[in-house]
């Protein structure tokens, strides 16, 4: 439920600002994956291609 929610701000926060403002985004990590969770002991969790992975901080160094 929480998800859910999250998302539900933040999609509309995303699709809430003019074009100009999108121009000055700055992705943490790049749109690939289906969900991703906050990093925890330089891990996080990601859903890609319907399973689930962890990334390092490193992989946003690429």
């Amino acid at each position: 439920m929480n998800k859910m929610l999250y998302m539900l701000i933040f999609s509309t926060l995303l699709f809430s600002s003019t074009d100009a403002e999108q121009d000055e985004v700055a992705y943490v990590i790049k749109p690939q994956f289906y969900d991703a969770e906050s990093f925890s002991d330089g891990l996080a969790r990601v859903k890609k291609d319907g399973k689930w992975g962890y990334i390092n901080k490193e992989f946003l160094e690429k």
